[in-house]
């Protein structure tokens, strides 16, 4: 194989040389000999000159030699790495140097004569230390295990598991593994950082349900009644909770789960009264007493015209009408898939995924998206649009993806992001609304133009008869001109 000692050879004074193409395959196609005097061979790291028939290194090759040659100056005692770093580095560079040796001063013999008289009795301790924690796990496509100091902690993968960590059987083992390793931290109260027990809402119901001797795969079931958003929104208070135990030197599990007096805690008086205290004090309220008007969205959104939009306006645009059009909420409208979508007129989203509303008796609701008269704000158009200009760029396959690479599917949280931007550029105080205002704005409006109480409960998803669209979501739309235009 050929060496830059090969191309310094070659180089003759006034020479002429030039990039070849088939740089990848020279050694594989033959070249006439009549046209090899045109092909050159090429080295990246030197610069070969045939004027001054000289080779030498480019600047930032140099840079590297220099700074190599500085550290070692400026370091006494260097380490025998970067001593063989240094080196490795001169070693390299010297075909474009006119000496290429060194020279050993007496310390630096000595030190080499040191390595040849005490090698053989040489040695290095190796460090022992005593783990504070030895943790056995294991795990397969049907559920985990995992064992600290005799104690025990195991159970089934669930539904919430798997659409967390991938689908099904494309998970792979070692992602398992890993799952069930932290599984195994979090359900005995180990942490990496404090030694402490870390409790949420999750091991309480696990360990609760253990004591009455269930079966692993009963205890998942039964723990998967709450969902993974659910138990987070209630982690703060756990935590609160953890750290004043740790503070008194109590046992926040053993707290939880014993009874007092003979009574359960969720039915003791002296709880009961506290708990009818702060219901007084602070009230169940709704966030909003008014809501915007959706006409402002609008306009600002008419304003951004399909034909033009790039994927991040268009994503904001498509989010936005979905919400109004449908009164649905951020989970629901992250969760939509491209398999849901019975394309028609009018277009049917059949929701597949598992929602915080679904339970046995309500299933989800199916979102309709009629044609609209003016297309620049049509829900229908504007998910066609969004389809097309997504479908080669996209690696999930939920309906909203990130708009930078790699694109993969868009968490509520992006979401809720996107629509609080979309209230912002329209001039809406995000200040007092926020991503789900646009629930109340979108009921409030149908509600006020007529559309049935019965209906409006159905395709926003809340259980029959239910007065939450009345306390909470119900509000009057605010026009902050009316009263200046009425007077004046």
């Amino acid at each position: 194989m050929e060496s830059i000692k090969t191309a310094m050879s070659l180089l003759s004074k006034n020479c002429f040389m030039a990039v070849i193409d088939l740089k990848d395959a020279y050694h594989a196609i033959r070249i006439d000999d009549e046209f090899q005097k045109f092909l050159k061979f090429r080295w990246n790291g030197f610069e070969l000159n045939s004027k001054s028939m000289q080779i030498t290194l480019p600047v930032e090759k140099r840079q590297k030699v220099l700074r190599k040659c500085s550290d070692i100056l400026n370091n006494p005692n260097p380490t025998l790495l970067s001593l063989a770093e240094l080196i490795g580095t001169l070693v390299t560079a010297s075909p474009a140097t006119r000496y290429g040796r060194a020279s050993l001063s007496q310390e630096a013999q000595d030190d080499i004569k040191w390595w040849i008289i005490h090698l053989d009795s040489e040695y290095h301790s190796l460090k022992s230390f005593k783990p504070t924690y030895e943790i056995f796990t294991d795990a397969s496509l049907k559920g985990w295990g995992a064992v600290v100091n005799g104690v025990e902690a195991r159970g089934n993968w669930t539904i919430a598991d798997f659409m967390e960590l991938g689908q099904g059987s494309q998970i792979h083992i070692n992602t398992l593994e890993l799952q069930a390793a932290f599984n195994g931290l979090k359900s005995l109260g180990i942490s990496s950082n404090k030694q402490k027990s870390q409790i949420n809402g999750g091991d309480f119901v696990r360990k609760t349900l253990s004591r009455f001797q269930l079966p692993d795969s009963t205890i998942s079931i039964m723990s998967a009644s709450k969902s993974r958003g659910t138990w987070q929104q209630y982690q703060s208070a756990f935590k609160k909770w953890s750290d004043f135990c740790d503070e008194k030197n109590w046992s926040a599990l053993s707290s939880i789960l014993s009874d007092i007096d003979g009574v359960s805690i969720g039915q003791h008086k002296l709880i009961v009264s506290f708990m009818k205290g702060v219901s007084r004090l602070r009230p169940a309220a709704p966030r909003y007493s008014i809501t915007w008007n959706p006409e402002i969205v609008l306009q600002l959104l008419k304003s951004w015209e399909l034909d033009t939009c790039d994927l991040n306006k268009l994503s904001l645009k498509l989010v936005a009408l979905l919400a109004l059009a449908t009164g649905q909420s951020v989970q629901t409208l992250s969760s939509i898939k491209l398999c849901d979508i019975v394309w028609g007129s009018p277009i049917q989203i059949k929701l597949t995924s598992v929602l915080k509303t679904t339970t046995v008796t309500r299933s989800n609701p199916v979102l309709v998206l009629p044609s609209y008269h003016d297309a620049q704000i049509c829900p229908a158009q504007t998910l066609r649009n969004y389809v097309e200009l997504t479908k080669l760029i996209r690696n999930s396959d939920n309906i909203f993806i990130t708009t930078t690479k790699p694109h993969n599917a868009a968490s509520s949280q992006t979401l809720s992001r996107w629509l609080v931007n979309v209230l912002k550029l329209a001039g809406i105080d995000v200040g007092i609304f926020h991503a789900h205002s646009f629930r109340h704005a979108s009921t409030s409006k149908a509600s006020q133009f007529g559309v049935n109480m019965d209906t409006i409960i159905k395709r926003v998803g809340w259980a029959k008869g239910s007065q939450t669209f009345a306390k909470f979501y119900n509000r009057p739309i605010d026009d902050v001109t009316k009263y200046a235009d009425t007077v004046l």
